[in-house]
């Protein structure tokens, strides 16, 4: 995959990650705005497969309204 180099929202919001962010890892240059399923969408409109399922907070992202539903009640019980 080429490198893509982020601007416009995606670049000034790395660099409001970069400047009060934790420095305890590398992230990936990709502003991610929502997600569906397997797919991650950018605030530049690309969109990406979702392999970092589990690795960070990014399978945060892709929580679907059953697994919210299941979580609300859980905590309740």
């Amino acid at each position: 995959m080429p490198e893509v180099e982020p601007n416009g929202l995606a670049a000034d919001l790395i660099q409001i990650e970069d400047q009060w962010g934790a420095h305890n890892y590398r992230p990936l240059d990709v502003v991610v705005e929502r997600a569906a399923g397997v797919w991650v969408y950018a605030v530049d409109g690309r969109r990406y497969l979702d392999c970092l399922s589990a690795y960070s907070a990014l399978n945060q992202a892709t929580v679907t309204a059953h697994w919210c539903r299941r979580c609300s009640t859980r905590r309740r019980a």
